[in-house]
């Protein structure tokens, strides 16, 4: 008994020019040395894996090989002969399958699914950005980070699979943001995420208040907080207070 069997036809076939696919909103820029890479490869008539498109609202969606599709279409453009093999399927979430497909190598960071969920209308993940943006911030490596940990935001696995969970409101991050901007410690508390996370777990577990707590650390003499990464050091540093 053979254990394979062969794919319908009609949901493969060869495209010789360029069909017009659309290219996912949210995903990562192109990367052109890559794409002159693969046109060598074609050129060469080396094997390329067919690319993935999705039918989504009466589009056809790249999911899978937007650089091996840019690179044929460079061909073509050249006037070069190739044919390109396209697999075609229907779905309900193009975006969503092309995170799947390329859960290996994608190389995306924080910022990219957040931009990426954004642009799909995600649930908060607009808001998010448009929250951040409208803030002050003294490392600008930081914002989506340090916006994360002062809304109380756990599970970046989640985040990755469109899920953005709020441990506090944006009136409540507004709050926090608000009063440790007004004080002297600004610079102190958005250093890392580490210290936000532990200002913001202060901040809600403290039976004294945010406004006590800030005033507090502003009559005591300047300390430079600790030089790590770790939550728990900046937690007793800030208990210290």
């Amino acid at each position: 008994m053979k254990d394979f069997e062969k794919i319908p036809a009609e949901c493969c076939y060869y495209v010789r020019s360029n069909p017009g696919f659309q290219f996912l909103e949210g995903n990562r820029d192109p990367i052109n040395p890559h794409i002159r890479e693969i046109a060598r490869a074609l050129k060469k008539h080396e094997h390329i894996p067919a690319i993935m498109v999705a039918r989504y609202e009466g589009e056809l969606y790249i999911v899978d090989g937007q650089h091996r599709y840019l690179a044929a279409c460079s061909l073509w453009d050249e006037g070069e002969p190739y044919k390109l093999l396209v697999e075609e399927y229907d779905s309900v979430n193009p975006f969503m399958d092309a995170i799947k497909f390329n859960n290996t190598a994608m190389d995306w960071d924080m910022s990219t699914y957040l931009r990426a969920f954004a642009a799909w209308n995600y649930p908060n993940f607009r808001e998010f950005l448009e929250w951040i943006s409208s803030k002050e911030w003294n490392r600008d490596k930081l914002p989506y980070t340090l916006g994360l940990a002062m809304l109380g935001v756990r599970g970046r696995d989640k985040i990755k699979q469109g899920v953005l969970q709020l441990g506090s409101s944006f009136r409540e991050g507004d709050r926090l943001y608000n009063e440790i901007k007004n004080s002297s410690c600004f610079n102190i508390v958005l250093t890392n995420e580490a210290s936000v996370k532990a200002f913001y777990r202060l901040y809600n577990g403290s039976t004294i208040g945010l406004h006590r707590f800030i005033e507090s650390f502003e009559d005591r003499e300047h300390i430079y907080p600790p030089t790590t990464s770790k939550i728990k050091d900046w937690v007793e540093f800030f208990e210290t207070v």
